[in-house]
């Protein structure tokens, strides 16, 4: 087994077949759910849901974190982004806002995570 002693040496070692298989399941399902669970998310708070309304938003919170990560942010070890396929990172003020509430909230179970106060809103 190849040690990985790099950050993207994981992604150098894909092969072109492999890079396209990556954009045409793993990006395609990334898109797909979060298309999915917003639709979700609309229909079922215009419904009035209740649980199903936070559910929706979680998955589309989450997916929506994972597109960010890999078209805005720097490559940690085994994540792959869209500069590895030789495009530019794009820049986007938008997660910068979310991450914390995003992080507090929905991603980490933390003490009083569901504290609406704990929210801090920013206005850009």
């Amino acid at each position: 087994m190849v040690e990985l002693s790099r950050e993207w040496d994981l992604v150098t070692l894909m092969s072109n077949l492999e890079k396209t298989t990556f954009l045409k399941e793993d990006l395609y399902y990334e898109l797909r759910c979060l298309l999915g669970a917003a639709t979700i998310w609309q229909v079922y708070r215009e419904d009035e849901q209740g649980f199903h309304v936070v559910v929706a938003m979680d998955s589309a919170m989450v997916h929506a974190r994972c597109l960010f990560n890999f078209f805005t942010r720097g490559s940690k070890r085994f994540d792959i982004r869209v500069a590895d396929f030789g495009c530019r990172l794009f820049k986007s003020g938008l997660y910068d806002v979310w991450e914390e509430a995003l992080h507090r909230h929905v991603l980490h179970i933390s003490h009083k995570r569901l504290t609406p106060s704990m929210f801090r809103v920013v206005h850009t």
